[in-house]
């Protein structure tokens, strides 16, 4: 989910800038519980085989986004999966219209209708360090601590939140929204911007399904009942969808292996 539960300002943590032995040994302090396959059912396997395209599917993403859309999806979609209240909402509007880059709200053109949505977000490592240690939710993260898209080198990818339609949950529409963001990526890596990590907090059934399907590693927090899920982006990993062959190009130049080999695997920090 996009944001946690509103912690008291008394037990709030100071805000890390940079990743320090105390802070691993504070991770390594805590206690972990691996998810086990029997916590999923219908597994997404967009990544694992290629798609038909369904050409009544529409992306709309960056800029062309606008209020009346994210709109419609927290009220139409999002009551299915998530418990949203009036405060929260506007900030899924806000937060979305500030960095609609790497975000994307599907239209089915047929029915003329929104029927799913990605909404991912670039973070520095300030950022992904506090949000992996529990110091902040996404509600009260500052600019700070997300990654410009315009400066080269590595960043971090946040995927906040992701839902669809029940009656459009196939590997059509997974494929729609996944494309898209590889071709984000890739026109992202042409500039010298590669992605580092990728990771998700998650509050309900499908995100879990999402987070299995991208292979991440599971983590339960245990100063809430969120589940931390993530993994080192590896470039070969989306090799079924459409947008592959572009997006493997350019991550496999000089210029990438250079920018690649600093990635941090924050995964390893954790002790399982």
């Amino acid at each position: 989910m996009l944001f946690g539960k509103k912690k008291k300002e008394d037990k709030k943590q100071e805000m890390v800038t940079k990743i320090t032995e105390e802070d691993i040994e504070t991770i390594n302090q805590q206690s972990f519980e691996k998810i086990t396959d029997d916590n999923f059912r219908e597994p997404i396997t967009v990544f694992e085989e290629k798609s038909e395209i369904n050409p009544d599917l529409e992306v709309i993403t960056g800029f062309a986004i606008f209020e009346a859309l994210i709109n419609e999806c927290v009220k139409k979609i999002d009551k299915l999966y998530y418990s949203i209240n009036a405060s929260i909402r506007e900030y899924i509007v806000n937060l979305v219209l500030k960095h609609p880059d790497l975000c994307y709200i599907l239209l089915d053109k047929s029915k003329g209708e929104i029927i799913g949505y990605l909404y991912c977000f670039p973070m520095n490592d300030r950022g992904t360090i506090n949000f992996l240690l529990g110091n902040e939710d996404f509600e009260h993260m500052n600019e700070t601590l997300f990654s410009p898209l315009y400066e080269e080198g590595l960043f971090n990818i946040n995927i906040a939140e992701i839902a669809v339609l029940p009656e459009y949950k196939n590997n059509a529409t997974y494929h729609t929204l996944f494309n898209a963001l590889l071709k984000d990526l890739t026109d992202l890596a042409y500039k010298g911007k590669f992605v580092n990590y990728m990771f998700m907090e998650i509050s309900c059934v499908f995100e879990r399904r999402v987070a299995r399907a991208l292979d991440f590693e599971y983590l339960t927090k245990t100063n809430n009942d969120r589940i931390m899920a993530g993994k080192v982006f590896v470039p070969t990993f989306f090799k079924n969808l459409e947008y592959y062959p572009k997006f493997i190009e350019v991550y496999q130049n000089k210029e990438a292996e250079a920018v690649m080999a600093n990635q941090q695997d924050y995964n390893k920090i954790f002790k399982k």
